[in-house]
């Protein structure tokens, strides 16, 4: 009698989700999206009375799409000093107050973050989707908008500083995501030719 009541239960059903995208239905059984992972560290005081370990949090590791988007503005803004001969971003001398050091940071921070919150998710499920053309028009998009953003937001006087940008990050995102672009072109040739 046991095992009928269990075996109405068991095994356990898995999820399944179903998105349709230009009639086309995509389906999973997993969602993700943007991850951290925070290591694990066994941890026993020196002094401690107990023989087991306790857990605590460790070094964080964060997605590489965001990753891409810090080093892409980093890179950007040592090309512009260069290009302007303007070193006053990396002359730490003059801030002396706390409201100095948050303008730094919000000069230095604004633009990624938002670029991040924008368009981080549309960049890693086209690069999860696999599918060659929509990693096409989301990384057009991207450039297409991160330009007005840039422009409007930064340099409304020189509009050139907004091709720089796209120009950059047209081609840290081919270096950052090189292996997974070719297996996506690889993949839609062969299906292509199928």
């Amino acid at each position: 009698m046991a095992g009928e009541k269990q075996d109405n239960i068991w095994p356990l059903p898995k999820f399944y989700f179903s998105v349709p995208i230009d009639e086309i239905e995509y389906s999973f059984q997993e969602v993700s999206g943007l991850e951290s992972e925070t290591q694990v560290i066994d941890y026993r005081h020196g002094n401690s009375k107990q023989f087991s370990t306790i857990k605590m949090p460790g070094v964080s590791k964060i997605s590489n799409v965001i990753v891409y988007f810090f080093i892409k503005y980093f890179v950007f803004y040592i090309l512009m000093m260069f290009k302007n001969k303007d070193y006053t971003l990396i002359d730490i001398t003059s801030l002396k107050s706390g409201q100095d050091i948050f303008m730094y940071l919000w000069l230095f921070l604004f633009l990624p973050v938002v670029m991040i919150i924008l368009f981080s998710v549309p960049i890693y499920f086209a690069l999860k989707l696999g599918r060659l053309i929509i990693l096409i028009l989301i990384l057009t998009g991207f450039l297409i908008a991160e330009y007005f953003v840039y422009t409007y937001f930064a340099s409304q006087t020189n509009s050139m500083n907004g091709i720089y940008n796209g120009i950059i990050s047209l081609i840290l995102f081919l270096i950052f995501f090189f292996k997974r672009i070719i297996q996506i072109v690889s993949h839609n040739i062969t299906k292509a030719a199928l």
